[in-house]
């Protein structure tokens, strides 16, 4: 799995969306999941950025409020991606923005499914 924390008013954030849309098309038959999650304080302001403006079609909308996931996460640098086994424990934590469209994301990801992946720290 890969968990993004993301945030309307973080323009990385934003841009990286998509591009998580698209990885989870390509990876999402291969039991692979991408769970996208807000810590906007407006939830409905997220909702609409995600739904509406940029129409995102494999992702599903999930909130959270920041002060929740910062007892499990580090909420110091948006966006965040936390990649977390099979069991759910959190085996790594990729920060700032990633370019998911990327081959060497398609790489990591398959790397990540065949258990061929290095620890991340």
């Amino acid at each position: 799995m890969l968990l993004n924390l993301w945030a309307t008013w973080c323009p990385p954030c934003v841009y990286e969306l998509p591009a998580l849309d698209r990885l989870q098309q390509r990876f999402g038959d291969k039991n692979f999941v991408v769970v996208a999650v807000s810590v906007d304080q407006n939830p409905e302001l997220a909702r609409k950025m995600f739904s509406d403006r940029l129409a995102l079609s494999h992702l599903q909308f999930y909130f959270e409020p920041p002060e929740r996931l910062a007892r499990t996460f580090p909420m110091d640098v948006l966006p965040s991606n936390f990649i977390l086994d099979r069991e759910g424990r959190a085996i790594g934590m990729l920060r700032s923005y990633v370019d998911w469209d990327g081959p060497a994301a398609d790489e990591f990801v398959e790397r990540l499914l065949a258990g061929t992946l290095p620890p991340l720290n």
